[in-house]
């Protein structure tokens, strides 16, 4: 979760060919063919909440499509002040998946290389290739120690012990960026969030709304309201979920302008059940002409209420967001300002 950032142009996977980095780990960018820079691929670790005694799901992610069949990822606790393997209220590692495009999902082995690191192993993987689509790549699940005290704990990457392949086993320019462990009081009901988006005018923001703990939604409705201003004329907003958080059906209403109410329904009680985070994305159109520094509220409406798989309504602490308008939005979605900007080519 955090904050949405617009994201121009095609996403593209590395073309490049590292001549001479066989069997090593590649992680720091590298001159390609043409003599420009590549950039690394960067695998975001996404927020992760839970309370005291919780299982927290620590979701991996990335902003660019690169196939990946197989390697080594490990992550740990730490501070910015302080070096990885600093404590984490953890008490177990417990298990790890991978996900494709489709929602296909490959259990991995998880191993501990002593403290609160862990590695998420898939160098022997013969088939599962993830990241033809980017998004959600990973999850990591953690029990969270019972006496842990509320509060906020980075959770790091460790490139250099950390690897991936292509299909073809050649290595792949990689960088993970750290997140965040919250762990909330358990009196704390959990968090759903609305992001803000930077924008620039004329082109469409991207608003996500999700949260970073596991809970399973059923059904429910959901009441955004936005300043209708913004709008490009004849056009509405849609909304779009990624099948990798689960199974969800929607029907979305724009009919009253500055309102968008989304009516969703999870089947069999997958939607946000194993894998949280970024659950919906609302593409709104901005018209031209609106000044760069121009800021909006997407607010959380009356009439929204999320239900569990056996219909109970979910006690959560509804967060609003909003849209700035900006001349040059951040690639990231997360706060880093620094993307994918290497030369890159369409997976096969």
């Amino acid at each position: 979760m955090g904050r949405a950032r617009w994201t121009a142009g095609v996403r593209v996977v590395l073309t490049a060919v590292i001549a001479g980095w066989a069997a090593a780990p590649v992680h720091a960018s590298a001159p390609d063919t043409l003599g420009g820079p590549v950039e690394p691929l960067v695998i975001r670790i996404s927020d992760a909440w839970a309370e005291p005694g919780g299982q927290a799901a620590i979701v991996l992610r990335t902003y660019a499509s690169l196939p990946v069949r197989r390697g080594k990822i490990r992550v740990g606790g730490g501070n910015p002040l302080a070096p990885l393997g600093s404590p984490l209220p953890i008490a177990s590692w417990d298990s790890a998946r991978l996900f494709d495009a489709d929602g296909n999902v490959l259990d991995v082995a998880l191993s501990s290389p002593g403290g609160d690191l862990v590695d998420l192993d898939f160098l022997d993987n013969a088939s599962f290739v993830f990241n033809r689509s980017d998004g959600v790549v990973a999850v990591i699940y953690a029990t969270v120690a019972a006496d842990a005290s509320p509060g906020d704990y980075p959770v790091l990457g460790d490139d250099d012990a950390s690897e991936l392949r292509d299909p073809e086993d050649d290595p792949v320019l990689m960088h993970i960026r750290e997140g965040e462990l919250r762990i909330r009081s358990a009196a704390t009901p959990p968090e759903f969030e609305i992001s803000t988006a930077e924008v620039q005018s004329g082109s469409a923001a991207e608003i996500e709304i999700g949260t970073g703990e596991r809970f399973a939604i059923g059904s429910g409705t959901l009441v955004l309201l936005y300043d209708p201003d913004v709008l490009l004329p004849g056009a509405v907003p849609t909304v779009e979920s990624d099948p990798r958080h689960g199974e969800v059906e929607l029907d979305v209403d724009v009919s009253t302008a500055g309102r968008i109410e989304i009516q969703l329904e999870s089947p069999d009680g997958s939607f946000n059940a194993d894998v949280p985070g970024d659950l919906l994305i609302v593409n709104l159109p901005t018209r031209r002409g609106i000044p760069a520094g121009t800021e909006r509220p997407v607010t959380v409406g009356a009439g929204t209420e999320l239900l569990d798989p056996g219909g109970v309504p979910i006690d959560l602490l509804y967060e609003s967001g909003g849209l700035e308008f900006v001349i040059d939005p951040d690639i990231f979605r997360d706060g880093f300002g620094i993307g994918d900007t290497g030369w890159w080519q369409v997976g096969p």
